[in-house]
């Protein structure tokens, strides 16, 4: 238990920044699967290239707040447009 009231506001910003960082972690993973799903289903190149871009924006978002670092981003989106085009798009 915090025993400042400094430690007791850390430990209040702490867990705030927590849901925020879970928040844009969980929406770049599941961005990552929509576009893998609709690239599966085989659905439309524009409706692939829609959500890919929905995607890449929320991977940069994520570096941009150092959530994740710039090569983990460009990794992530690369990996993903190696596999669309596996898949022809």
């Amino acid at each position: 238990m915090a025993n400042t009231k400094g430690a007791k506001k850390a430990a209040r910003v702490s867990k705030r920044r927590e849901l925020i960082n879970k928040s844009i972690r969980d929406s770049f993973k599941n961005a990552r699967k929509e576009v893998l799903k609709a690239a599966g289903s085989k659905a439309s190149k524009t409706d692939v290239s829609a959500l890919y871009t929905k995607f890449q924006s929320k991977v940069d978002t994520a570096a941009k707040k150092g959530l994740i670092k710039a090569n983990t981003a460009g990794r992530y989106k690369s990996r993903v447009v190696t596999k669309l085009k596996t898949l022809g798009f």
